[in-house]
């Protein structure tokens, strides 16, 4: 059979899982408020709160009793746990269970007790409130109703304040594991007000990092970011832009891509709570970004000279023709073909060929505007697109490519080579139904620039 040392700790192992929590020194004042208030209520002269630590001691919050820890021996709330009810003693020094304690037989001198247990909701044993007195009396049964009312106050107040500390725990936990994601994060309310963010999401928006705090509408944010620079694509449309980012953003559904300063690139996915607020995920995808340009610029051009390939160069001619004429703008093509290519190849060898391809795109990028087009379309034929480029205009930089081949030498392992180069030119007009028509005026007039001589610039008549 165990003995009553066992049956205590047996009763001390439903403790709540965490005990009773950590004690600041406003709960320790409040216990001895209530403390006091169970002696005033009882008429006693001496109470105490007994809070288990689980470990065979006892936190205590006592008014008129001069300790304040008691060991399981001589505390009276020990049998008030091994009960797990109500105790009462009328004369303590004619109870064997109490008459030999120290408490009894030296100060203070209790002659009388009454203790409640501090249960919680699912039965488990949180302490005791006792009161003394040091003469013996019968204690009224409306005194023990109102200690055990008191009980249960005492009760529902520590549950509430265990369950605050782990619900600060709990957060405290969320922002730390939160703060360690790789990947920004962050929540709105249903009104659209941050809530929560970790510390990566404000590096990812350095600009606004100051805005972005909790209270703050998700509008107020950007519209923030727009005035600072912090969304590049938002230049010269910024309210456009905000609208647009805000619609988006209370309408979650695929992940978007968005562009930060210093050519950096995010994927933003955002979705609903069942609260009606919003999660979002940004995620850095900068050197996919990279790579994917990188990949696009390697389909996309000539690997000798670096200029377009056909196909990117046909394409993007496609496309500068239709805005030509959707906005009635002028629009030229030059194809230029290197003099007798072969005989470099054959004379002097291929390397000698490729570095004239290479020094004569470097050359004739000298004539040519940012937006003007190259696209080397076979072995030495090369193409030029001129935008908003008249008859005239195009004829002139037509003349000054040829020139610049033609007059200045070009030099491969110390012996000079004589280039020149001949050049058709095909420009739009109000019969051409497209790209190709333009290109096919071009390589007639460069067919006949090479029929009839080479190292010239031709605009056949339409």
């Amino acid at each position: 059979m165990p003995n009553d040392s066992q049956n205590y700790e047996q009763r001390m192992r439903r403790l709540l899982p965490s005990h009773v929590g950590e004690l600041g020194g406003d709960e320790r004042h409040w216990l001895d408020e209530m403390a006091l208030t169970a002696a005033q209520l009882i008429d006693a002269p001496m109470a105490q709160i007994s809070l288990s630590t689980g470990d065979g001691q006892s936190v205590v919050s006592a008014t008129g009793l001069n300790m304040t820890w008691a060991t399981t021996e001589a505390a009276f709330c020990h049998h008030t746990v091994l009960s797990g009810d109500t105790i009462v003693v009328d004369d303590s020094a004619a109870d064997p269970r109490f008459s030999s304690s120290p408490l009894v037989q030296r100060g203070p001198q209790i002659r009388a007790f009454a203790g409640a247990v501090i249960m919680s909701d699912d039965d488990r044993i949180l302490g005791t409130l006792c009161v003394f007195d040091t003469d013996k009396r019968a204690f009224l049964v409306g005194e023990v109703r109102s200690l055990e009312r008191l009980a249960r106050l005492i009760a529902g107040h520590i549950q509430t304040h265990h369950a605050a500390q782990k619900a600060e725990k709990a957060e405290r936990r969320l922002v730390e594991a939160v703060d360690a994601l790789p990947d920004g994060l962050v929540f709105y309310d249903d009104e659209d007000r941050l809530v929560l963010c970790n510390q990566r999401y404000r590096e990812i928006y350095a600009e606004s990092a100051d805005l972005i705090v909790p209270g703050a509408r998700f509008e107020d944010i950007i519209r923030g970011g727009v005035r600072r620079g912090q969304y590049p694509e938002a230049a010269g449309r910024e309210e456009d832009f905000v609208k647009e980012r805000v619609r988006i953003h209370q309408n979650p559904g695929d992940p978007i891509e968005q562009e930060l300063p210093g050519d950096r690139w995010l994927r933003i996915q955002e979705g609903k709570t069942t609260d009606g607020g919003l999660i979002g995920f940004r995620f850095d995808i900068t050197t996919i970004k990279r790579q994917e340009r990188e990949l696009s610029h390697l389909a996309w051009t000539d690997g000798l000279t670096g200029t377009l390939n056909r196909t990117r160069f046909v394409e993007l001619a496609n496309n500068e023709f239709k805005r030509s004429v959707r906005h009635g703008c002028e629009l030229a093509v030059l194809l230029a073909d290197v003099d007798h290519f072969k005989q470099i190849n054959d004379q002097h060898g291929h390397a000698a060929g490729d570095h004239v391809l290479i020094e004569l795109v470097k050359r004739w990028k000298t004539n040519l505007r940012d937006h003007d087009l190259i696209g080397r379309l076979g072995g030495e034929e090369f193409g030029i697109l001129l935008p908003e480029t008249c008859e005239v205009d195009a004829f002139c930089v037509a003349e000054k490519i040829r020139q610049q081949t033609e007059l200045v030498p070009f030099w491969y392992e110390n012996t000079p080579l004589d280039i020149t180069v001949s050049i058709g030119i095909g420009i739009i007009s109000d019969h051409t139904e497209s790209i190709d028509d333009i290109l096919l005026s071009a390589d007639k007039s460069l067919y006949q620039v090479k029929r009839t001589g080479r190292n010239a610039c031709l605009l056949l008549a339409a």
